[in-house]
This record gives C-alpha cells, sequence and structure tokens, in this order.
C-alpha cells in the first residue's frame, strides 16, 4: 500500500519561482527484503535470474531499468565467478555509486538488515577496497566477513539476502533517515563525543577538483568571514557527524557532498544555492529539500544565475547574488 510522504515548503519561498515548488509530495511503498536463488550480481551491484533484470536491484525510473537492463546483459560478456554453497549474500551497492548515493540509498539498505547482518557475506565492488569512509560507515554493523568483486567480473550466487533500493533518488523514508542520523549521532556520543572545534555556522566550499562552482566565490567568502568555511569530504566519516551535529546554520552550493545534512540535528537551518534553470532539461533537483522535509531542517534557497547560459551540464559556474544572500541570511537566523 502507498504511502504520502508530505514535503515542507521552503521558509523563503519567492512568488517569482513559486512554480519550481508546486506538486512536490510523493507516493513510496514499503521497502521489501528479498531472498533470492541463483542470482547473477554484476560489477555494478545490478542483479540477473535467468537473465532478466531484478528490477528490486536498481532505482525505478523508467529510463534507466532500460539501461540497467541492456548494461547488466553485456556484462555476461565478463568473467564469472560462481558461489555455489550455503553462505547468504548481501547486496546493497547499486550502478551508482557517490557520496550521495552511499549515504541515502545504500546505507538505508544495510540498516533493514542489521539484526541479521552478522550472519551473511557483504558483496561490495573493488573499487570501494580501502576506502576509509566506507571503512568507517560500516564499522557499527559489525560486518564480519566482506567478498569483493572484482572489475569486468560476475559472481553467481546460491543465496542472495537483497534490500529492495529506494525508487527514485530523492525520495526519503522519514522514519529510515530519522532512525539513521540517531543511529549514527549516538555512537559519536558515546565513544567520541561531540568536539566544539568547529563554530555552528558554515559554509560549505564548493571545491570540485581544485574548481570553484561560484564565480564570485571571493565575495561570498568576504561576507561569510564569521563562518567557518570547510570541504566537508576532507574530514573522516565521523568527522563529518561532528560537525553537522554541532553546526545549527549551512550554506552550500548544491552537490552529493551536501548529503552530509542527513547528520543534522532537527529545527536547524539549511540554504542550498541552486543554478537557475536556463533550459528546458536544466531544472533544478530538489533533492536535499525532500531530505531536510523528513529531518525536520528548516530549508531556504537561492537561485543563482549562471555564467554560461544554455548549458545542459554542472559545469557552469553560479553567481551568487550577494545582497539577496544578506537577506536570505537575515531569515535565517530571526
Amino acid at each position: 500500500m502507498n504511502r504520502l510522504i508530505k514535503v515542507t515548503l521552503p521558509k523563503n519561498i519567492d512568488k517569482k519561482y513559486r512554480y519550481e515548488f508546486v506538486n512536490l509530495n510523493y507516493y513510496l511503498s514499503q521497502l521489501q527484503v528479498f531472498h533470492l536463488s541463483n542470482v547473477l550480481i554484476t560489477f555494478e551491484g545490478t542483479c540477473l535470474i535467468n537473465n532478466n533484470l531484478v528490477k528490486e536491484s536498481v532505482y525505478g525510473y523508467r529510463d534507466k531499468i532500460t539501461i540497467f537492463s541492456l548494461t547488466a546483459r553485456l556484462s555476461l560478456e565478463f568473467n564469472t565467478i560462481f558461489y555455489h554453497d550455503s553462505n547468504h549474500y548481501l547486496l546493497v551497492h547499486s550502478p551508482i555509486y557517490s557520496y550521495y548515493h552511499w549515504l541515502t540509498a545504500t546505507i538505508p539498505r544495510l540498516y533493514m538488515v542489521k539484526s541479521q547482518i552478522d550472519k551473511l557475506i557483504l558483496l561490495l565492488p573493488v573499487s570501494l577496497k580501502n576506502n576509509s569512509f566506507i571503512e568507517e560507515s560500516l564499522a557499527p554493523f559489525g560486518i564480519n566477513n566482506i567478498r569483493y568483486i572484482l572489475k569486468n567480473t560476475n559472481i553467481k550466487v546460491t543465496h542472495l539476502v537483497l534490500p529492495q533500493i529506494k525508487p527514485f533518488f530523492d525520495s526519503y523514508y522519514p522514519e529510515v533517515v530519522n532512525e539513521i542520523r540517531e543511529f549514527y549521532s549516538n555512537i559519536v556520543r558515546k565513544e567520541n563525543g561531540l568536539k566544539n572545534e568547529f563554530k555552528t555556522r558554515i559554509f560549505l566550499t564548493d571545491k570540485i577538483e581544485n574548481k570553484h562552482r561560484i564565480y564570485n566565490i571571493k565575495e561570498v567568502h568576504s561576507l561569510l568571514h564569521k563562518y567557518d568555511i570547510i570541504n566537508i569530504l576532507d574530514y573522516s566519516f565521523y568527522e563529518q557527524i561532528q560537525i553537522m551535529q554541532n553546526s545549527n546554520l549551512i550554506i552550500s552550493p548544491s552537490g552529493d557532498d551536501l548529503a552530509c545534512i542527513s547528520f543534522m540535528k532537527k529545527g536547524t537551518s539549511l540554504l542550498e544555492l541552486f543554478k537557475e534553470q536556463t533550459n528546458e532539461i536544466d531544472k533544478p533537483n530538489l533533492r536535499y529539500l525532500n531530505l531536510a522535509s523528513c529531518l525536520g531542517i528548516k530549508y531556504y534557497y537561492q537561485f543563482c544565475s549562471t555564467t554560461r547560459n544554455n548549458h545542459p551540464g554542472n559545469l557552469s559556474k553560479i553567481n551568487v547574488d550577494i545582497s539577496l544572500l544578506e537577506n536570505n541570511i537575515e531569515l535565517m537566523c530571526q
């Protein structure tokens, strides 16, 4: 049975952009944990049974299901390693990997089976081996055994435990994201304690491969000189949690690293800097509005002009209206 997930509107919604925030509510059905037999698993985490796609192993977008299915069938040309044993294997990764997808899709799938995880062998692509962020996020689950899938290699197992992936990138189950926030925050409080090395107001730097996504970054930094300006990915997983738990106001351009708001406390505030829509396919992604709504975080937004009009990708830089930014900060601090 489908349930309605209601999305709270931004606190600073503007009439000019109100059309961007209509019909935000969405429906979700209850996710299931599947116990499957004789499953072929690709390096990317796509599952096939009798050469047919297991749709619960991929996101539910119709166009992407077609792509995942074709890609998985092409993978049949690669070498397949067979594990015809009595072990039960666990699959939680999907064909799309990023910081965002790991925190908002993979970890929730792992959380679904946390009570039985010590009896399962976790499958991961070898590309995630020796990744400290991955290792730290997995540690609390008490995983006893991990088996890595080599690149351009498939594996086939007799017994597979498959927690279903959520249907869409920007959809969230409120109770799940709240439980996961509490799960990790409790670990930080018990084992490390909350450090107060950072201010409670933070600007998340937008550097990607040493290139800024904000054209007038110096002006932004000048306005936010009393804030801590950090790249969240420079810190360990548990330091990230501490920083988010200690903050009460976050300002950041949109990007995968903003998934760290998963650990902000209820009642705190987020201002996301968006690129203004310049063409039909370049619509703003409201995934963090949806996530903030589920977590009880007060969400603010600011659309920014771009330095390269009609650019369909995300490489064009945004130009932040400093006066508008000041006004939005005042609203957040009221």
